[in-house]
């Protein structure tokens, strides 16, 4: 990373496929000091949230009321743990406690 950003100062570097065990700590890691994104966690997680947004419009609903769905998220892996942060946190950005929006989430592994 310091190498890259020496050579391009402004880069945006997109974080793929990385291992579900190592993709948030780099995510962790690096988010702070360099301009960076992972397209699993991050990019998935808005495209998700971007389509439950129009599913609520679709359905005549309040788009803030995000808090009050069930999520059922099948995959534990980067992308739905991705999903889950970024929802979670439109769910407290829309003013949902913590615990409520916390509660609204399922969260299934490859063995349920």
């Amino acid at each position: 990373m310091q190498a890259v950003r020496h050579r391009w100062p402004n880069v945006l570097v997109q974080f793929e496929d990385f291992s579900s065990d190592k993709a948030q700590i780099l995510l962790n890691h690096y988010r702070h000091d360099h301009l960076c994104f992972n397209d699993d966690i991050q990019g998935t997680g808005a495209t998700a949230l971007a389509g439950l947004l129009g599913a609520l419009r679709a359905k005549g609903e309040d788009v803030n009321s995000l808090g009050d769905q069930r999520i059922a998220i099948a995959g534990a892996g980067s992308a739905g743990i991705g999903i889950a942060q970024v929802l979670y946190q439109a769910m407290l950005e829309q003013g949902c406690s913590e615990t409520k929006a916390k509660n609204a989430f399922f969260i299934l592994d490859q063995k349920g």
